[in-house]
């Protein structure tokens, strides 16, 4: 039996839900009715009809779900099945990769990248993308992302951090003058 205390544990979804076929669809708890077997999940694949569960998904990443149709399943942080590791082995890249998920869902990753957007559609993808096959993405991409920033970080904390990271944005430029001149 789902309860409360399984918000935010990783689920699978089958079966027909409200007209929808889902087969293995992965997901998050996010919200529990303490009156109904019907339980709020965060679809990590975006479908047009899906609900927002009160405003707890982005539209089309959310449905309310039977409990019957959900499998708890119980995973790491990183994606990977408990039990399946050796746990002495692995547990400090755990705690990193537990300590880098934190950063871009509460930390600077939010204060200085997210602008509200899911992770695949913040800076970091969406620039990366652009650059695919660039000759210097990694100069490019921290000069744009610094820029970006910038604009960001004034609203912030200022126009020094906003100027601060602007000279960031111009020493990756320069790095990739010289880079280019060299070759």
């Amino acid at each position: 039996m789902i309860t409360k205390e399984d918000e935010g544990r990783r689920v699978l979804v089958n079966g027909e839900v409200a007209g929808e076929l889902f087969n293995d669809s992965k997901g998050t708890i996010v919200y529990f009715f303490d009156f109904s077997d019907v339980i709020g999940i965060r679809f990590d694949e975006y479908r047009a009809n899906f609900h927002d569960c009160n405003g707890d998904c982005d539209k089309g990443h959310g449905w309310y779900v039977y409990e019957e149709n959900i499998k708890l399943v119980d995973v790491t942080v990183s994606g990977i099945q408990k039990g399946s590791l050796e746990p002495q082995k692995y547990s400090s890249l755990e705690a990193v990769l537990k300590d880098a998920l934190s950063q871009a869902n509460s930390g600077k990753g939010v204060e200085r990248h997210a602008n509200n957007n899911n992770f695949e559609d913040q800076v970091i993808c969406v620039v990366g993308r652009l650059l695919k096959g660039h000759r210097y993405a990694a100069h490019a991409y921290q000069a744009i992302k610094k820029t970006i920033e910038a604009g960001r970080l004034y609203d912030i904390k200022g126009k020094d951090a906003a100027y601060n990271e602007i000279l960031g944005a111009i020493n990756y430029l320069s790095a990739l003058a010289i880079m280019i001149k060299e070759d």
